[in-house]
């Protein structure tokens, strides 16, 4: 993953508006480069905000995995190097996504039948 300037990420991600600028479905959590001539020094039209499935079309020898699974397993590794037994990355992604089901629903942003099964 090469380093992209913060301000450059942030407006690839307004101009997405966090949708996949390849397929048009899914949510974009990956920036790609279309281009490496200018690395380092890129130009909005030379990245492409793109969902998982869409970068692993580009790149199928990766393992890509989220934005935040990617940060808690690094996370877990830096404690682990300290000398911290780390919690359970998977743990941690699983009890982030109960509590926003829980929060969609309490606001109801989630259809009634959906919101039995929390």
């Amino acid at each position: 993953m090469s380093a992209i300037n913060k301000y450059l990420r942030e407006f690839i991600r307004k101009r997405s508006n966090n949708v996949c600028e390849r397929c048009g479905k899914r949510e974009a959590e990956h920036m790609h480069h279309l281009t490496y001539e200018r690395r380092h020094n890129e130009l909005p039209e030379d990245i492409q905000h793109i969902c998982i499935p869409c970068h692993k079309e580009y790149h199928p020898q990766h393992n890509f995995r989220c934005v935040d699974e990617q940060r808690l397993v690094a996370a877990a590794k830096r404690k682990r190097k300290d000398g911290i037994k780390p919690k359970n990355p998977w743990k941690i992604l699983e009890m982030q996504a109960k509590r926003e089901l829980r929060n969609a629903a309490r606001f109801n942003d989630l259809p009634m039948a959906r919101r039995r099964g929390i």
